[in-house]
């Protein structure tokens, strides 16, 4: 599901062409349909794209999962290169850019992108709830019922602010996910997270992985309950958070932000992140 309002910047790639963002050309992306997308948003920071390979490989296995009839020529190759283009045609330095793919069109444009400001950072997010899941986590679909179940529980209101992220609740009160991020939980000197099989393996959420055992984390790979909540600390992961801090998930504060093994992850995840730049 594309809509106009999602496009930003003159120029999109449509089906691996380099066309105007308001030419009738891409109207059929826009149409309503019942044809199956995935998608793949990444990250742009001084022209280079963040983990870029981990993204193109994700998305191509949620690309597998589509029906094969009318199947464009979709290789990482070609995405590749095709994001680059864009890149290059819009003189992008820093942004996001999202690659959407269904069995008859491809489409890469820039996006709408909110990074989180220096007092948000020191202050924390606050989150709401969702009782819903994914139908297949790994795959990262426009499917428009979790989109406006999603969307609602975004109304959601405390101490006095809209929420900044919802996390998913399943059937067994544990926390699994963001809506559109990953979850971490700290106590101590272990760092709690959702199984790989129950969630949206995350490319950030791997380096924040990759961060915390190189700093002597314990990784336990458990989904935390709701009764759990108040003995940790958390965070979030994403393509446009890096680490951002929970300061409370509904009414249950948790005040992370000032957590000194955060503090400490965050900067180890920053030096991967710049290792990749800088060998890019």
């Amino acid at each position: 599901m594309v809509t106009p309002n999602c496009i930003i910047g003159e120029s999109v790639i449509f089906n691996y062409k380099l066309v105007n963002s308001h030419s009738k050309e891409i109207e059929l992306c826009f149409q309503v349909t019942d044809e199956p997308h995935v998608y793949e948003v990444v990250r742009v920071i001084d022209s280079k794209v963040l983990f870029f390979e981990d993204h193109l490989a994700r998305l191509l296995c949620s690309i597998n999962q589509l029906p094969k009839t009318s199947q464009n020529n979709v290789s990482s190759e070609l995405l590749y290169d095709g994001t680059y283009k864009l890149i290059k045609a819009l003189h992008l330095i820093n942004g996001n850019i999202r690659i959407v793919v269904s069995p008859t069109l491809i489409l890469i444009h820039e996006k709408e992108h909110h990074y989180p400001d220096t007092e948000t950072i020191k202050k924390g997010v606050i989150l709401g709830e969702v009782n819903i899941m994914r139908d297949n986590p790994n795959v990262k679909s426009m499917r428009e019922d979790y989109i406006n179940n999603v969307k609602k529980a975004h109304e959601q209101v405390f101490f006095d602010s809209k929420v900044f992220e919802v996390v998913l609740v399943n059937q067994n009160h544990q926390y699994t996910e963001g809506s559109r991020s990953n979850i971490f939980f700290i106590n101590s000197n272990e760092l709690r997270t959702a199984p790989d099989n129950m969630v949206l393996k995350g490319i950030t959420r791997k380096y924040v992985i990759q961060a915390a055992e190189s700093i002597g984390l314990v990784i336990n790979q458990t989904c935390i309950t709701q009764q759990e909540l108040p003995h940790y600390k958390a965070f979030l992961s994403g393509t446009s958070l890096n680490i951002l801090p929970i300061y409370s998930i509904g009414n249950i504060q948790l005040d992370s932000a000032n957590d000194q093994t955060i503090q400490k992850l965050l900067k180890a995840y920053l030096s991967i992140v710049q290792d990749y730049l800088s060998s890019h």
